[in-house]
């Protein structure tokens, strides 16, 4: 059986592909493929690791000392109606982002840890051990608190 996409969802063929499916398959894996690669040369990342980031960003902002009660609620509650519309029950949204919030600094920790031996591995460096966001609690607060006037292309 052939894994085919309808407009709305995945669907089983039963039937084989066409010549014209096959060939719009291969064209299609073939570009994904260059545009991997010139991704990865670059060292850019994908749409998920900028979702990641940006979730990390949130949780952080969420769980920052000057945050209002009121800051937290509107954070919560925009992310799980966000959910909600996407069709997940909005009471067990809220209760993951809860429990994310509180774990968010080991999340953190393991992501990062994860990209700088995926790194490492890539560049084929000796970088040594990676040191943990938890030894430098000053590191997870300039991630979130620096201005951006102080932001630079290198960055």
């Amino acid at each position: 059986m052939s894994l085919a996409t309808t407009t709305d969802t995945a669907a089983i063929k039963t039937v084989p592909l066409s010549k014209y499916e096959i060939q719009r398959n291969e064209r299609h894996a073939e570009a994904q493929g260059r545009s991997d690669a010139k991704r990865r040369g670059k060292n850019a990342p994908r749409r998920d690791d900028m979702a990641r980031a940006a979730y990390y960003v949130l949780l952080m902002m969420f769980n920052a000392p000057k945050v209002s009660v009121e800051e937290r609620a509107q954070l919560r509650g925009a992310t799980t109606r966000m959910l909600k519309k996407a069709g997940f029950d909005r009471g067990a949204a809220r209760d993951i982002f809860t429990r994310h919030a509180a774990g968010v600094i080991d999340d953190l920790d393991g992501w990062l840890a994860q990209r700088w031996y995926a790194e490492g591995r890539r560049l084929n460096d000796n970088r040594g051990p990676y040191v943990s966001v938890k030894q430098t609690p000053a590191r997870v607060a300039l991630i979130v608190a620096k201005p951006a006037a102080d932001l630079s292309a290198a960055e």
